[in-house]
């Protein structure tokens, strides 16, 4: 392949390419990248907009001083990243941008980049990689060089200007007044029926669904199954096909034992553990770690959430669950899909987080498992629409709740 027409071809689609993913509202994270440091990081679910979010940012650069590239392109035409090194100045300027599109299809991509960001240091590149895959390993060849940023699906209120073009602030979770005055403020800024705005949002928090249909998002599934995983991962054929059995089981399950998955797929435990760390990394799951004597525990994560509730949705469906069970296990995912550091505990309440202890239910949850608690901060997050105390528990309406991440 000639490099240099190969540069010229890009800079030219490129053009159309703008079009078609710009987009007017940007998530939050389009404020973090700057021009340096010169190597930045994005990596997330498939889906979560990363292409979308490099448009945004090539877009707002001038023509000369900007160029897309894809790794599965550069990847099917056999192209390496050190190929480029010689000829990017004939199509770009010195100081300009690369934005390299899934840069972990590419093989030695961190060393390579590394090799070309040395070779030319006016030049700032912005990559994407979807999940973790590969990027462990690049922090051993990008030290100090490069910083990460992870991309998660929509929180609440981005998901709300995106589709209401409605910036609402920020709820600071720190007092009964202060729920009561912003559930206030959400309502007068908005004139929709809140409980139905989330359970709209849990089905299109996962930008991919802002465009296209639930249904779709199973083959989003397998291509990061049989894509990512199976590049990434040694699991031979057989393992491969039973990562959906998997996904059904961590759909119907509250908490995860390995021995009753290991009969159910008929493999051993330590596959098991394999493939649940594989799912993580491709943040199609989130491990919830134990709490237990008011500390974290380090032992191997048994509760598993989804990155976004539409995907336990589909495969709930696709199990035939009844609509209760599934509204109670969307509304946990709601509940941790943002959050780093919740923690579950096996008895009592559902989650600690920020040293305050919260029940997930629904506007006929009672607080009986947070009477034997012994802590200040008390929380039930439910599917209602008003704020409530009873005593020293506070119930925060998830519409409320949801506007503090």
């Amino acid at each position: 392949m000639d490099i240099l027409n190969f540069l010229k071809e890009q800079v030219i689609s490129n053009e159309r390419m703008m079009l078609e993913y710009n987009r007017p509202v940007k998530r939050s994270l389009y404020e973090l990248i700057k021009e340096r440091p010169q190597i930045q990081i994005i990596h997330g679910l498939r889906g979560t907009g990363k292409t979308t979010l490099l448009f945004q940012k090539f877009s707002s650069l001038e023509k000369n001083k900007r160029i897309y590239l894809s790794g599965d392109h550069m990847s099917i035409l056999k192209i390496k990243l050190i190929d480029l090194d010689n000829y990017l100045n004939y199509v770009i300027d010195d100081d300009s941008w690369v934005f390299l599109d899934e840069a972990t299809t590419l093989q030695n991509w961190a060393e390579e980049l590394k090799v070309l960001a040395d070779r030319h240091p006016k030049k700032t590149f912005i990559v994407s990689g979807s999940s973790s895959f590969g990027l462990n390993e690049s922090k051993k060849s990008l030290a100090r060089r490069a910083v990460y940023y992870h991309l998660l699906p929509l929180s609440f209120r981005e998901y709300i200007h995106i589709t209401k073009n409605i910036m609402l602030e920020k709820f600071n979770i720190s007092s009964f007044s202060d729920a009561v005055r912003y559930e206030i403020y959400f309502k007068e800024k908005i004139k929709e029926n809140p409980i139905d705005l989330v359970n709209e949002y849990a089905m299109h928090s996962l930008p991919y669904l802002l465009e296209n249909e639930l249904s779709t998002l199973r083959d989003l599934v397998q291509k990061i199954i049989y894509e990512d995983i199976r590049k990434s991962e040694k699991f031979n054929p057989e393992t491969l096909g039973k990562f959906e059995r998997l996904i059904f089981y961590l759909s119907l399950a509250e908490k995860t034992s390995f021995e009753n998955i290991a009969n159910d797929l008929s493999t051993s435990k330590s596959t098991v553990g394999e493939m649940l760390i594989a799912l993580v990394k491709s943040d199609l799951i989130k491990e919830i770690l134990p709490y237990g004597a008011g500390r974290k525990t380090t032992r191997v994560a048994w509760k598993y959430s989804f990155t976004s509730p539409a995907i336990r949705y589909l495969y709930l469906k696709l199990a035939g669950a009844p609509d209760s069970r599934i509204n109670g296990l969307i509304h946990e995912d709601l509940f941790t899909s943002h959050l780093e550091n919740v923690l579950f505990l096996k008895e009592g309440p559902d989650f600690v987080y920020n040293n305050a202890f919260f029940e997930i239910g629904s506007e006929n949850k009672n607080s009986s498992q947070l009477k034997n608690v012994s802590a200040n901060k008390k929380y039930i997050i439910y599917d209602g629409i008003d704020v409530k105390q009873n005593e020293d528990v506070i119930w925060l309406p998830f519409f409320v709740f949801l506007s503090s991440i």
